[in-house]
């Protein structure tokens, strides 16, 4: 992808990652960043094996993703800035590298944040391209997720209830106003300082994320920020980022208990919008996990693989994530996954990245209002690799291949201009 196709779903995409890669090489956030690689170092995780294995990227992702928020915080002029995104062509030879956290963020999601307040009129202008994304949902929140707390929800406007043109165009307004019989309107109280948007892409060769663009038509006007303030706001921010994901994802382990090497029943997500099931694994190295899932009615369904800092893996160029156009699915209709540390030469094949402990997280996404939660998670067990070849197709080392850069370039698509 050359440097002129890269518009990552906005105008100004490209310009605020440069933005970003400009900004981490200053001091003061260098300085930053030594702190919050120590709240990752004094973590308990980084006395494991796995631990140490994946704490520098954990910390490097996080370091660049508060820096990036930073970049795109002023609701006075706004910008729909993507976020989460794996590594990607920047200018010239540059990249632009991951920049996840630790929410075990899905790869089929393609996240993106609006900076808003109640005291401006926003504009949304949308376009929905065919095939439409799987789910898309816009939710308005108190913060950030990360900035001031994990975000609490507003409003939500999903894709089933929005009103779109035949020709794909729509627009979203965001004021504090009652709708008062507009059409895709979110009201904007005082606490909401966020527009947090996910396109559920359920195939990445096919779907893409709906085109965007936003003006802010009322309100007190504001000079643009200089680079000196976004810096200094992105050097307070990157150590409380760190450590308000530590902290986040410690709290919600002890309050939900997670089994390893099983899976509980599936829980409903704040709103409505889908269901998930979270688990650890820890295998041994000739130990395998397998287990069966099915979509039921859900248009989307999908299965990820994390480290214990619950970052995704590198799921745009390994097999660390399937959603069911990319997975294999039995003959009625479910899919049954091996994760295992070795490639087994098995279609379905979740890779760990070479760990042999982290996270399993399980989704189904838009199912229409009063469908029946979807079913449980069945033949799970765990035990010798060479005990399961029976149960998966074969895959050999040139398909695997083929199979990884199809995801890689497919993953792509989503940052060309639209």
């Amino acid at each position: 992808m050359s440097p002129a196709s890269h518009a990552a779903l906005a105008p100004r995409q490209a310009e605020l990652e440069r933005l970003a890669l400009r900004l981490i090489g200053r001091p003061e956030l260098q300085r930053a960043r030594t702190v919050a690689r120590q709240v990752f170092q004094d973590h308990p995780n980084a006395a494991t094996p796995d631990g140490r294995a994946s704490l520098v990227d954990a910390a490097n992702q996080h370091f660049l993703g508060a820096v990036q928020l930073a970049t795109n915080s002023d609701p006075a002029n706004p910008e729909i800035l993507a976020i989460c995104l794996y590594d990607h062509p920047a200018e010239g030879e540059q990249k632009f590298p991951s920049a996840l956290h630790g929410g075990l963020e899905n790869p089929d999601n393609v996240y993106r944040i609006v900076p808003v307040s109640a005291d401006y009129r926003y504009e949304l202008a949308g376009v929905r391209h065919r095939p439409a994304p799987a789910q898309v949902t816009y939710e308005l929140m108190d913060t950030a997720p990360g900035v001031d707390g994990i975000g609490a929800q507003l409003g939500l406007l999903s894709d089933r209830d929005m009103q779109v043109a035949p020709d794909g165009s729509f627009t979203i307004t965001v004021d504090a106003d009652p709708a008062n019989g507009r059409a895709n309107h979110i009201q904007c109280p005082p606490e909401a300082k966020a527009l947090f948007i996910r396109d559920t892409l359920g195939d990445w060769e096919r779907q893409r994320p709906d085109s965007l663009r936003i003006a802010r038509v009322d309100g007190p006007t504001r000079s643009p920020r200089t680079e000196a303030e976004i810096a200094a706001e992105a050097a307070e921010l990157v150590p409380r980022y760190a450590r308000f994901w530590n902290d986040f994802r410690d709290g919600f382990l002890a309050q939900m208990n997670l089994p390893t090497n099983a899976f509980g029943p599936p829980m409903a997500r704040t709103g409505g919008w889908g269901y998930i099931v979270n688990s650890e694994f820890a295998l041994a190295p000739d130990e395998a996990l397998i287990f069966t899932t099915d979509p039921g009615t859900a248009p989307y369904h999908a299965v990820l693989v994390g480290n214990h800092w619950w970052i995704a893996h590198e799921a745009s160029r390994r097999s660390g994530g399937y959603n069911t156009a990319q997975a294999r699915p039995n003959a009625d209709g479910s899919f049954t996954f091996v994760l295992t540390s070795r490639d087994p030469g098995l279609q379905n094949w979740l890779d760990p990245g070479g760990l042999a402990t982290g996270v399993v997280q399980i989704r189904w996404q838009g199912a229409t209002a009063g469908a029946p939660s979807p079913a449980p998670i069945r033949g799970v067990r765990v035990g010798p690799l060479s005990d399961v070849a029976w149960d998966l197709p074969a895959i050999s080392a040139e398909q695997r291949d083929e199979q990884l850069a199809r995801r890689r370039s497919s993953y792509l698509r989503r940052l060309e201009a639209s």
